[in-house]
């Protein structure tokens, strides 16, 4: 059976993400919104969601009718760097694959998608254009085929979700001295990823010039549609559409079918649409979950650190692979320069409370926190001032985020760090995610090529 082919269309934003553009950076130190993670996560590595849409991409581009890729970044101030960002997508080889356009930010994600559009109506042949936030991703690669069921008769757009929202309301008096309340409906996309239909595309640009309504939204957004507090970004998603709907075409959604995740405001808390439980063809980004803590090691941790670092799996991928006992460790551990740090997991317990709790004015307390040691963190001051860093997980515990998770800890109060990685280990993907490049060096370990990678606070 031949798929239609569609051509995968993303808008990006490396700047800040959050309602306010400005915000305070305290040197060595990153300062972090605690309800939204979009902010603090940018201000480690700020092209995190390029990483991520390069990495499905790498995955399931094989098995996806996909026929062009565009990318269209969004340009804020110095925070778009051509250089850095074909290198993140050179390091998964999608370098020939993919077309990069820059945009200036006007009308945001809907008047980037406007200009990958128009890009790809003078060349593709391709029969629908996957229009996509960059905080948003595919599952896997059947992603598409709740959306395509949707095009038939005259529909243009499917969306992940449409509903309706007031646009105007009008007050009036009857003769009686009673009000009259009338409003005005918008059937809009409220969760507006979804698939255009390229032969629409052509169609409007040929009638009009362009392919969705930008042009008078500040306007309209300021002046018309003050009175139910319509800001103007607002109004982009609410309007962005009315081109395709006053040439005859229609949007509809997947929401019969489909399961609808909605992020907010980049925080890992999501509201559902559509139908619960059902295949979710898309999802918002997951920031790294913030359920680890950095302490200090003491003594006392030196037993459940040798446990971590004598087992073979650690040791194969460190720089000295020596075996130690309690006694070495206690000595090493009194000419530590700097100091290390366990890494604790956040582990909440849920409790009934009972009679007793309550009568002492204990009855508040649902739940309690406790914290159970997952591996350690290393630390190392080298010659040039630049602190080398790295860590190891019980094997008990791994390949559950808590690696990743303590990186973030650690790097968002400092401003540069290197560390040493072997080819073959796995982490190195984990280090390009968070912004670590390869600084050039490298040498051979036990026959192995081992590279040197850095990372740089950029902001």
């Amino acid at each position: 059976m031949v798929i239609d082919k569609f051509d995968y269309l993303i808008n990006f934003w490396f700047g800040p993400r959050s309602s306010s553009k400005q915000f305070i950076y305290e040197k060595g130190r990153a300062e972090r919104e605690r309800n939204n993670f979009g902010q603090w996560y940018y201000q480690i590595h700020q092209y995190y969601l390029l990483n991520a849409h390069c990495k499905f991409l790498k995955k399931h581009l094989d098995k996806l009718p996909i026929n062009n890729i565009v990318f269209v970044v969004n340009v804020w101030k110095e925070r778009h760097k051509p250089k850095e960002i074909k290198e993140v997508i050179k390091w998964y080889g999608l370098e020939n694959k993919i077309e990069i356009i820059y945009h200036d930010n006007s009308n945001h994600s809907y008047g980037a998608w406007n200009a990958g559009l128009k890009k790809l109506a003078k060349h593709s042949d391709s029969r629908f254009v996957f229009n996509c936030e960059d905080d948003y991703l595919p599952v896997d690669e059947r992603f598409y085929q709740p959306f395509y069921e949707q095009f038939i008769n005259n529909v243009g757009y499917v969306a992940q979700y449409v509903t309706t929202l007031p646009t105007h309301v009008n007050l009036s008096m009857n003769e009686n001295g009673e009000y009259i309340v009338k409003r005005d409906q918008k059937r809009h996309a409220a969760v507006s990823n979804g698939f255009i239909s390229l032969e629409c595309v052509k169609d409007l640009i040929k009638k009009t010039g362009e392919v969705y309504n930008l042009k008078n939204i500040k306007k309209d957004s300021r002046n018309t549609r003050n009175n139910v507090q319509i800001n103007e970004r607002a109004a982009e998603q609410i309007f962005f559409t009315d081109n395709l709907e006053n040439n005859g075409y229609s949007i509809t959604d997947i929401s019969k079918t489909c399961n609808i995740p909605f992020d907010n405001n980049n925080c890992n808390n999501e509201i559902s649409f559509g139908k619960l439980g059902a295949y979710t063809p898309i999802k918002p980004y997951k920031y790294p979950n913030q359920n680890v803590r950095l302490r200090k090691l003491e003594e006392k941790d030196l037993k459940f650190l040798l446990e971590v670092r004598n087992d073979d799996s650690t040791r194969n991928f460190l720089y000295d692979n020596s075996i130690f006992n309690l006694d070495q460790a206690k000595e090493w551990f009194k000419t530590l320069k700097l100091p290390w740090f366990i890494i604790d997991r956040k582990h909440v317990i849920e409790f009934v409370t009972d009679e007793r709790r309550v009568m002492n004015n204990m009855g508040r307390d649902k739940y309690k926190i406790r914290w159970n040691e997952v591996g350690y963190f290393r630390r190392t001051m080298k010659d040039d001032g630049i602190e080398e860093i790295g860590c190891d997980i019980h094997p008990n515990n791994r390949r559950k985020g808590y690696a990743k998770e303590a990186y973030i800890e650690r790097l968002k109060h400092m401003d540069k760090a290197i560390l040493e990685v072997f080819e073959d280990n796995h982490a190195r993907q984990m280090y390009f995610d968070l912004g670590f490049r390869d600084t050039g060096k490298t040498s051979y370990n036990r026959g192995r090529k081992e590279y040197q990678m850095i990372w740089k606070r950029t902001i």
